[in-house]
């Protein structure tokens, strides 16, 4: 009796961890590891990804995969990449089935400043700013948001005044 109540909140902490496990299928950990590797650079094994078109292929062919999925995967790779070739892009939209309606989202990212059409845009002159090293918990979510080692390096008062004048 006095275990009891223990050993509910034990079965359906249990009960939980099935579901999300059940939820967390091999498609999304196939789209997951795509993604890590597309905004890192780098694969699992820390090593420099030269293919990003075949990082995604696997994505884009898979008919389980939904569009939403295949279009952030998409997204990913124009902006790891800083543009495709307007027929690299074209192949990418037919291999994945991408519909007319759903590409304008790919070619929207423009509008937020990023590169789209490679060809068109000549070199970028963006300025690289140092990403802090780390060492990630876990091998599906390597990549953290610049602005953590931003806001870190501006704790520790090494910005730059010339990256990040005052305003």
């Amino acid at each position: 009796p006095q275990y009891r109540a223990e050993m509910l909140k034990f079965s359906v902490h249990l009960e939980l961890a099935t579901q999300v496990n059940k939820a967390f299928n091999k498609k999304l950990e196939l789209c997951t590891r795509v993604e890590q590797n597309l905004v890192t650079g780098v694969d699992e094994d820390e090593q420099k990804i030269k293919d990003y078109i075949g990082q995604i292929a696997s994505v884009l062919v898979d008919r389980s995969v939904g569009m939403d999925n295949k279009l952030r995967c998409l997204m990913l790779l124009v902006l790891a990449t800083d543009g495709l070739k307007p027929d690299e892009l074209q192949q990418l939209f037919d291999t994945g089935n991408i519909p007319y309606t759903h590409r304008g989202a790919i070619m929207n990212l423009e509008l937020f400043g990023a590169t789209v059409d490679s060809a068109a845009a000549g070199k970028s002159k963006k300025k690289k700013i140092k990403r802090l090293p780390r060492e990630p918990e876990f091998k599906l979510s390597r990549w953290t948001p610049m602005v953590k080692d931003i806001m870190e390096e501006a704790i520790k008062n090494r910005l730059t005044a010339d990256d990040f004048p005052a305003t």
